[in-house]
């Protein structure tokens, strides 16, 4: 989480508890008279109602976990191609390394911001300077 969404963060809750404690003291205390709500929101309707309230935000966390989940699972496959690819791209055979210039090219376009840049350093790389040994330098 970057400085500027934790910031918020921080802004807003204190703002609603400062709101809490405000209303709090600016309202009389909460009494139930009437016979209908006393029973009614102590009663097993209420606890029906928290129940399904509970069971939707528990499938909206598992929702969430689950894109999240299906995501990642997506992005290391793309890395795993991108890695078979760049592999090819690195080749002393010219066929191999024109395999995995086209594959390259083609997984260039699925990728993020960060894995296009690399993945343009790369083959900027291996297409413009010649290939230096790390014995060479």
């Amino acid at each position: 989480m970057d400085l500027r969404r934790r910031v918020f963060t921080a802004a807003v809750l204190i703002l609603g508890c400062s709101l809490g404690v405000a209303g709090r003291s600016l309202l009389p205390p909460f009494v139930i008279d009437r016979p209908f709500w006393r029973d009614f929101l102590t009663g097993p309707a209420m606890g029906g109602l928290f129940a399904l309230a509970g069971a939707v935000i528990a499938f909206a966390a598992a929702a969430v976990a689950a894109r999240i989940s299906r995501r990642a699972a997506q992005r290391q496959e793309w890395w795993a191609r991108a890695e078979w690819a760049l592999n090819l791209a690195t080749s002393d055979r010219g066929s191999e390394r024109d395999v995995g210039l086209a594959a390259v090219e083609v997984l260039f376009q699925d990728a993020t911001r960060t894995e296009a840049a690399l993945v343009n350093a790369v083959t900027s790389a291996l297409l413009f300077e010649p290939r230096v040994d790390r014995n060479d330098r």
